[in-house]
């Protein structure tokens, strides 16, 4: 269960966590908005990277095209653009999106399909991974 020192998480059962430094809540078909509960922390909407303070709980109103998605403050993101389908032999375009000042460490982890990678990190098979890193700058910033 995710913050489970937090008694206001324990009845929410229409968001999720994707990860540890993503929620996301859906909207209900017909709804025109919905409430929004944040764990402790600071957080940034996904879409404009407006700052929300954690502990409270905030009212959306999204468009269409938008379910309010929050990130943690200090995430780096990796996000691939979308392709058509995959194939073995396919490449992805990667752009990290930096969410906060002061990010902490990142791990994209790129496997070839067929092999195991531990919880520890252990890599079991004989097949090559891909391994990737970045460097960001001050442009990287989602614009409040």
């Amino acid at each position: 269960m995710d913050y489970p020192d937090d008694p206001n998480t324990y009845g929410i059962d229409d968001a999720y966590m994707m990860g540890d430094s993503i929620l996301v809540a859906p909207i209900v078909t017909g709804a025109a908005e919905r409430s929004v509960y944040l764990p402790k922390g600071e957080w940034r909407c996904f879409w404009t990277g407006k700052a929300y303070s954690g502990g409270q709980t905030y009212t959306f109103s999204p468009d269409l095209e938008s379910i309010p998605v929050f990130v943690k403050e200090n995430t780096l993101l990796p996000l691939a653009k979308p392709l058509p389908y995959t194939a073995n032999d396919a490449v992805f375009d990667i752009t990290v999106i930096r969410f906060g000042d002061h990010p902490g460490d990142a791990y994209l982890y790129e496997d070839d399909g067929t092999r195991l990678i531990t919880g520890t990190g252990a890599i079991i098979g004989s097949n090559s991974v891909g391994t990737a890193a970045w460097n960001l700058s001050e442009t990287d910033i989602i614009p409040e």
